[in-house]
């Protein structure tokens, strides 16, 4: 069983390392995908959180609808979840892209007669599973152009972006959700474009 685990840790990791990050041109390319697909409201809040707060694809499956808006359903300014292994985290969803996401989705999910409260529903109004949820994400990326992206993408983006602008890593490892700061490690993109930005504006 050891060993077992151990391999599929070696898995998750190659996974990582394989899951291409785009640019900020790249990544508009993306969402412009959205708008262009089938369930684009639904579709542009995947990727938003995926992209904007870091969720793995097991946790956008896991949202329900009380996680991101209130009673009086406005969005949520932040949420608590239970991520891996159970641990439970705070994220964030005051990002701007999230934030318009949420407003252009409420009516949409809030208009399907369903008594399911989860966030996102499949073409069957049914609650997605992680897998299910990891299949649409592949999809988008297709769509975008992006077809080396995989649902690790928005993850690698998000902690990058989190330790280029802060330069904190225990931040980073904070918003992931990690126990181990060599993982939050793994999921680090190290983009020349980006190191010869912060190199040109260091000392302004």
């Amino acid at each position: 069983m050891k060993h077992q685990d151990i391999r599929t840790n070696d898995r998750e990791q190659l996974d990582i390392h394989r899951a291409a990050v785009p640019s900020e041109i790249q990544l508009k390319g993306i969402f412009k995908a959205c708008k262009g697909m089938r369930y684009p409201e639904r579709n542009t809040l995947i990727m938003s959180l995926s992209y904007y707060s870091g969720l793995r694809c097991s946790e956008v499956a896991g949202l329900r609808l009380r996680d991101v808006f209130s009673d009086e359903l406005d969005p949520r300014g932040s949420c608590v979840i239970k991520g891996k292994g159970g641990k439970k985290r705070e994220i964030y969803l005051n990002a701007k892209p999230i934030y318009k996401a949420l407003i252009e989705y409420q009516n949409y999910r809030l208009d399907i007669k369903c008594k399911s409260d989860n966030l996102f529903l499949n073409q069957s109004r049914q609650p997605f599973t992680a897998m299910g949820m990891n299949k649409v994400m592949k999809q988008i990326h297709i769509a975008g152009n992006m077809s080396h992206c995989s649902s690790h993408s928005g993850r690698r983006y998000f902690i990058s972006k989190v330790i280029y602008k802060t330069g904190n890593i225990g931040l980073a490892k904070q918003y992931a959700g990690h126990s181990d700061i060599r993982t939050t490690l793994l999921y680090f993109e190290d983009n020349p474009l980006i190191k010869r930005e912060v190199a040109a504006n260091i000392w302004k």
